[in-house]
């Protein structure tokens, strides 16, 4: 990415003639011109085809008459005169209309044959990561539903579909962790029925998500479609080693050190294999189930 930088796959928008092409075109273009928008340019089928083709032809016509002055083809001699000729017979053109585009310039926004309608594309500027949840809600927000004065257009790409994805992953979760630790506290209410004994629980598992969250943030690891779940199975496993400690040491109240020798070093044993296990992940070739076993 530091040598070139690519450019992300196009957005893409399904047309059916010119003046919805031109309606898109111009919510584009304007959303093109918004301070942080990620939009190069609009093309489509018809953007092939010059626009104000007969303004272009009568300049092109004044521009061969000036040249066919008599004064200046008697100054001009040799190899001048001969590049106003060429010049002279590239000016001969008609108008150029649909029938006319190559149909391998074509091909680019024709679908299958069957299919009715051509592909608009919202090309994007190059060097934007759309693998970035960030640019990729942007896309959603911006260009998922077009609203023109011919009607709703739907654009869609595959950073469009992840920061979907995304969007409902975020909302989701702003619910989802709670509702885990209400229903986690409500079972150990249930079970313990002992405010201390809950709040002794609740401590170790507390404070192995922060340490967590801080290391997240604290060694920039991102989430990804393989490690998003790590958290939440945290959630789940990180709970157990309390409660199992904690009802060991209900048995003998007087001293913390049977529940140490006898359960602690069962805790210890799982602990270091669940451990191992997902250290052989972070091995991996694979940079998904690397970012899984990292982040575990």
């Amino acid at each position: 990415e530091k040598v070139r930088q690519r450019r992300p796959n196009p957005v893409m928008v399904l047309l059916h003639d010119k003046d919805e092409a031109n309606a898109v075109k111009t919510v584009i273009d304007n959303k093109k011109e918004e301070p942080d928008s990620l939009i190069d340019y609009f093309a489509s089928l018809y953007s092939l085809v010059p626009d104000q083709q007969e303004e272009k032809l009568a300049v092109m016509a004044d521009i061969d008459t000036l040249l066919d002055d008599e004064v200046l083809q008697k100054l001009v001699k040799g190899k001048d005169k001969e590049k106003i000729r060429e010049f002279q017979d590239s000016l001969d053109v008609t108008s150029f209309d649909l029938a006319d585009v190559p149909q391998a310039a074509r091909d680019g926004f024709i679908g299958e044959t069957s299919i009715p309608g051509t592909v608009g594309l919202i090309v994007l500027k190059p060097g934007i990561e759309t693998h970035d949840g960030r640019n990729a809600i942007k896309l959603a927000d911006d260009l998922e539903n077009l609203q023109t004065p011919m009607g709703m257009f739907h654009a869609t790409n595959d950073a469009i579909i992840f920061g979907d994805v995304l969007k409902v992953m975020l909302k989701e979760t702003r619910v989802a962790v709670p509702l885990a630790f209400l229903g986690v506290f409500l079972l150990l209410v249930l079970d313990f029925r002992n405010p201390k004994k809950v709040i002794a629980v609740l401590i170790p598992w507390v404070s192995g998500v922060l340490w967590m969250s801080i290391a997240i943030v604290g060694l920039n690891l991102k989430l990804n479609f393989y490690n998003v779940f790590i958290p939440a199975a945290i959630f789940g496993m990180g709970i157990d080693y309390a409660v199992h400690f904690v009802h060991r040491y209900s048995e003998d109240p007087n001293s913390v050190m049977p529940a140490l020798r006898s359960t602690g070093g069962s805790i210890m044993a799982a602990g270091l294999t669940t451990i191992i296990g997902f250290s052989g992940l972070a091995l991996a070739n694979h940079r998904g189930l690397q970012s899984m076993g990292l982040l575990a």
